[in-house]
């Protein structure tokens, strides 16, 4: 498929940073930490909230543990491996 084929799926994406970012979301928000930690669900089983809201860290750390205590799922993320 061509690029801009597939780059159609990322116009409702929307881009947020903000220092306080959960306060742009309503109350129905469920952060997802993509990250791997002890309590990390399966990725192959997990079900995406509808109303997700995923957090993604650095590449070279972790998400702070400030924005961890307030998510309520927790998702790793592995490269596809080929």
């Amino acid at each position: 498929m061509p690029r801009e084929e597939r780059m159609k799926g990322y116009r409702d994406v929307r881009m947020c940073p903000a220092q306080h970012p959960f306060d742009r979301f309503d109350g129905k928000a469920v952060p997802v930490a993509i990250e791997v930690r002890q309590q990390s669900e399966c990725l192959t089983l997990f079900e995406h909230p509808e109303d997700a809201v995923h957090v993604f860290g650095p590449e070279d750390g972790s998400i702070p543990k400030a924005v961890l205590g307030l998510c309520h799922r927790f998702v790793p993320f592995l490269p596809d491996i080929a």
